[in-house]
């Protein structure tokens, strides 16, 4: 039930601002509340839907002006903890970059491709050696990451995934010539053009008015 909750919604099956009630979720599923109640629980984990005092649980709505403000601050961190690893990253971690790097300009799968890029990052900003840092970004690209999962169930840009791909390779390349200021550049290009990627393809805010979700059989 999960994964078909989680598909309505990257689908918009379940619209951007749509109220899920658990008796009305448990009734068109013919389950009890209880697996609706932990079904609800990790897509708000994930960020697909939101939990909201007064209106419930409702579907997450991508938001320009959120995404804008979120590549504001990353712009401002990810080049730095990028620059901090840079003389602490060794040979065999950069090693290992490549072939994440390789295994993603191999891959088909979007999911996949998200998760590894995921672990790419992280691993550039573990070694900057700055927790609170770290923990600080992690935190940002997992909202991020929401946009991410929207983008990739609607299509795939195969001329931007390329591009991103060898914008990681720059990336790493400069850090295993220790080049502190070109690596963080990279960085920081790579970021800008994550971010004129999703806003060309997400839709422009909308005013918040909760949706019912139907009540409709499977």
């Amino acid at each position: 039930m999960t994964e078909r909750l989680r598909q309505e919604v990257l689908s918009g099956e379940l619209p951007p601002g749509t109220r899920l009630r658990q008796v009305e979720v448990a009734s068109r599923f013919g389950v009890s509340t209880t697996p609706v109640r932990e079904a609800f629980a990790t897509l708000a984990q994930e960020g697909l839907v939101l939990r909201d005092s007064h209106r419930g649980v409702i579907v997450f709505a991508p938001s320009p002006k959120e995404l804008r403000e979120i590549y504001e601050i990353r712009l401002a961190l990810e080049p730095l903890a990028t620059e901090l690893a840079s003389p602490r990253i060794a040979d065999v971690d950069l090693d290992e970059l490549d072939a994440i790097i390789a295994e993603m300009r191999a891959s088909s799968d979007n999911a996949r491709r998200n998760d590894l890029n995921r672990v790419l990052h992280a691993r550039i900003y573990a070694h900057a050696d700055r927790a609170r840092l770290s923990a600080i970004i992690d935190q940002l690209r997992d909202t991020a990451s929401v946009y991410l999962r929207f983008l990739s169930s609607k299509s795939t840009d195969y001329s931007y995934r390329a591009e991103a791909d060898n914008e990681h390779q720059r990336i790493v390349d400069a850090l295993r010539r220790r080049d502190a200021d070109a690596a963080a550049a990279a960085m920081r290009e790579h970021l800008l053009h994550s971010q004129r990627h999703l806003e060309a393809v997400i839709p422009a805010d909308q005013p918040q008015t909760a949706m019912e979700v139907p009540v409709s059989p499977l």
